[in-house]
């Protein structure tokens, strides 16, 4: 397994520099089945950081491109089923990927702990610094 990193996955994707990008490209040319590149959750967040806030790109878009990397059988996915699950989750609540995460790995919690008003419409979240008297700890 290989390692890509955001600023090969954000080359490839966007291609803002022609150099860097048929160098990405040959490197993800060159990932297989049996030598697939690994993406990691820090490197996929950064990757959909980029893409929402510096290029612009609209959030469905994002979703589709990681749905993308995640279909592919030459691209492995830390956490593949999450990022999978988030993916479902983000386009059925028109939200955006990093909070579907937080809610998707916050499924073990009783609920977590959010100020962001569009995340704690999330299942499982809740818009509150802290918990009520009685609910911490359990």
């Amino acid at each position: 397994m290989i390692g890509v990193d955001t600023n090969i996955l954000v080359r490839y994707l966007i291609r803002d520099d022609e150099d860097q990008y048929e160098q990405a490209r040959a490197a993800m040319a060159a990932l297989t089945p049996e030598q697939p590149g690994f993406v990691s959750l820090v490197s996929l967040l950064e990757t959909v950081w980029l893409l929402r806030r510096t290029y612009k790109i609209p959030r469905h878009e994002v979703l589709s491109t990681v749905a993308a990397l995640a279909a592919a059988d030459a691209i492995r996915l830390q956490e593949q089923e999450a990022v999978e699950a988030a993916v479902a989750l983000a386009r059925r609540e028109s939200c955006d990927l990093p909070d579907a995460l937080v809610a998707v790995f916050g499924a073990a919690c009783d609920y977590t702990l959010t100020f962001d008003k569009a995340a704690a419409r999330l299942p499982g979240m809740r818009q509150r610094a802290v918990p009520p008297a009685g609910e911490a700890g359990r």
